[in-house]
């Protein structure tokens, strides 16, 4: 064909360029004018010049061309095996049926106004390009599609998409803009982006990002595998298998975001991402079978409970509820947990560079709690955690109820009870103070601080040995008969410039097993009976109970108790501390000493100065 017989319909382009089966239904001649072309037979034309009239639907048997391969009609488009180069099927107003293989060494591009349905597996080598398949009314059902490496599948339908197999390209693409999504495993170079109105059923992915979204629906996904970003939203329910970024951290630039909000409830096997962002939310419940793994995690429930496993981060921990918090033991940069209506309830919590802050409005149950700083609050129930250490801040617990805890150890140690009971390891604050308080009772193990505070105001104060550095303050007021037990008090005022101070004041009787306030004061003070049960030997060499002796100033020690107000009277004795006395001497100074000495009937509340101790004497009983 000369370039003068040239015509301006498409179809003769490309019959002129290569071989090809062109059917057009609903065609009443050619968008051409008047072409006339012999082909060596002077009454053979190859195309004729009269209009061409067919009905609205196209149905063949197997179509081979050893080039392009376009099939259009208003109606219904019905074939079985298809081979060719480009292949074009176009249903105007119905649908298009494609009841066999596809074949084509180019791409694939199949329209319709109502549904498409291939009804065949494509598999590797079928089809050297990508596939686009569109309905703009309908829906569209496929088998497997696995292009490889060789191209694109792009999947849209105004209704439901259902893939009854695998889906593999470069990029995988399927959009319902009014229906659902059913689709199988699929898997590509690039990206695999997912959209319905409807319910969206996947299975596993494996992709370089993957995008998943229902506007009305349920996402439900199986394992998720990518070294990019993960992006699922869902108007209601959100549940996927394992999430999995197979890259180490700092190998990922930009650092990729795993994102799931769901409006109802978010479920998820597992998220193993350590080069990640990971924040999960949920409108109501929001829960993880299995470990949680990123570069930081946040997890955010609106109006619902939240139960993960462990977390593993290398930055923020944030964990929010409305109600209740479940987990295993949590790890990060910063650990922040707070339920606004539930409880807390974890394993061991883990800051390596920040604070650990747990708060509920109910009760805190935890493990080990370890951060430069650790702080749980409790608005309306209990505290109940395992030992804490605060590297290099504050260990602060509050609660209105009781606070149990293990060993604590900070700068400072604040744990305070407003209607309820302590029960307390050890406490160590390494260069701060020691401050417990709870109105129902305080029992504690060994006590160290730069200054200790102990009060009970309607209970008992229970305690091991107290070691500070500057002021020992023990308050008890309970309803016992022993309001105080305590083992051994030892203010050492080394590098201090406050003189040591021990003030122990209770209502019922007070049990110690020694004091020692070098250069200081000892004040114990009591309605009831004082017993010091044990001795030790001060800097002079004494055996004594009580003692002062040393430091840079004369100390005093001041004893108040009720023995005298008893009938008969029970006197204080130095040596005898079975009912009311110490069991040996008391001493202020190298010049004020009280040696054990026998009782005598006439001894009363307040002893005066005896033999061993004058009118100036800084010792008072």
């Amino acid at each position: 064909m000369g370039d003068a017989n040239a015509s301006l319909d498409p179809d003769i382009a490309i019959l002129r360029d290569s071989p090809a089966l062109i059917l057009r239904a609903g065609v009443s001649s050619l968008a051409n004018p008047v072409n006339l072309v012999a082909d060596g037979f002077d009454d053979d034309p190859l195309v004729t010049e009269g209009p061409l009239f067919s009905g609205n639907t196209i149905a063949v048997e197997n179509i081979s061309a050893g080039g392009p391969v376009i099939l259009s009609a208003p109606g219904t488009v019905a074939t079985r095996d298809i081979n060719g180069g480009k292949i074009e099927i176009d249903s105007t107003t119905r649908s298009a049926i494609v009841g066999g293989s596809l074949t084509s060494g180019s791409t694939v591009d199949i329209q319709a106004g109502d549904n498409i349905i291939l009804t065949d597996d494509i598999v590797p080598g079928n089809i050297n390009g990508g596939i686009s398949l569109s309905s703009v009314g309908g829906n569209i059902e496929t088998r497997s599609i696995d292009l490889g490496t060789a191209g694109n599948i792009d999947i849209v339908a105004r209704q439901n998409v259902n893939s009854r197999g695998e889906l593999r390209g470069v990029a995988v693409n399927v959009t319902s803009n009014s229906g659902s999504l059913s689709v199988g495993d699929s898997t590509a170079t690039q990206n695999i982006t997912l959209n319905a109105a409807g319910d969206l059923n996947i299975g596993n992915l494996n992709a370089a990002t993957v995008t998943a979204s229902s506007i009305n629906g349920d996402v439900a996904a199986g394992n998720i595998v990518t070294p990019g970003d993960v992006r699922i939203s869902a108007g209601q329910t959100i549940s996927t298998g394992n999430i999995i970024n197979p890259l180490p951290p700092n190998l990922v630039n930009p650092i990729p975001t795993i994102s799931l909000n769901a409006q109802n409830n978010l479920s998820v096997t597992s998220i193993d991402t350590p080069s990640a962002n990971i924040a999960l939310r949920a409108t109501n419940q929001l829960s993880s079978t299995g470990n949680i793994q990123g570069l930081a995690v946040d997890l955010n429930s609106d109006a619902g409970n939240i139960a993960i496993g462990n977390i593993n981060a290398s930055g923020i921990v944030n964990i929010i509820a409305r109600n209740n918090i479940t987990g295993g033991d949590l790890l990060g940069g910063l650990v922040n947990v707070n339920s606004a209506s539930g409880n807390i309830l974890l394993g061991r919590g883990t800051a390596t560079t920040s604070l650990v802050n747990l708060t509920a409005s109910g009760n805190v149950n935890s493990g080990d709690l370890r951060g430069v700083e650790v702080n749980v609050n409790s608005d309306g129930g209990r505290i109940a955690i395992g030992n804490t250490d605060a590297t290099i801040g504050n260990v602060s617990l509050t609660a209105p109820l009781d606070i149990t805890s293990g060993n604590l150890r900070g700068v400072g140690v604040n744990v305070n009870s407003n209607s309820g009971r302590l029960a307390i390891g050890n406490t160590d604050a390494t260069t701060g103070n020691v401050n417990l308080a709870a109105p129902l009772g305080v029992s504690a193990g060994n006590l160290q601080g730069v200054a200790v505070d102990v009060t009970s105001n309607r209970g008992r104060v229970e305690t091991g040995n107290i070691n500070a550095a500057e002021i020992v303050n023990i308050l008890a007021a309970g309803d016992s008969n022993i309001d105080v037990t305590i083992g051994r008090i030892n203010v050492n005022p080394a590098g201090s410039a406050i003189a040591p101070t021990v003030t122990i004041n209770a209502q019922n009787d007070i049990v110690v097993l020694s004091v020692n306030a070098p250069g200081g004061n000892i004040t114990i003070t009591t309605p009831d009976l004082i017993r010091v049960t044990d001795s030790f030997i001060n800097p002079n060499g004494a055996t004594v109970s009580l003692s002062t002796v040393g430091g840079n100033q004369p100390g005093s020690i001041s004893i108040r108790h009720g023995g005298g107000n008893r009938n008969p009277q029970i006197p204080f004795i130095e040596g005898d501390a079975r009912v009311n006395g110490t069991a040996a001497g008391i001493a202020s100074n190298s010049a004020n000493i009280i040696p054990p000495t026998p009782p005598t009937p006439t001894q009363l509340r307040r002893r005066t100065p005896t033999s061993n101790s004058d009118a100036n004497s800084n010792i008072q009983l």
